[in-house]
């Protein structure tokens, strides 16, 4: 890895959390949340997942911010493309 793609993976660490599977247990306790709302809640329904995982995660999926992301890897493939 290229001090440059590390330097760009801090980053992205340093505003979003870590990317280590194990450092993000409160993404898989949101979904345990979700899940026990659904079994014993009334309202469970009117829930969905992504109203109880953490506020990092909201904000890196909402709508606007997937259309940037899926936006840049189109033009990574691209450029991987012509360097090939």
């Amino acid at each position: 890895m290229a001090a440059r793609e590390l330097t760009e993976w801090i980053a992205y660490e340093r505003v979003y959390g870590s990317i280590a599977i194990g450092e993000r247990i409160d993404a898989g306790f949101a979904q345990v949340a979700y899940l026990l709302v659904r079994l014993l809640g009334k309202d469970g329904g009117r829930y969905k997942p992504r109203d109880f995982m953490p506020e990092w995660f909201r904000e890196l999926t909402a709508p606007h911010e997937l259309e940037r992301g899926w936006a840049a890897l189109a033009a990574m493939a691209k450029a991987n493309d012509a360097h090939d």
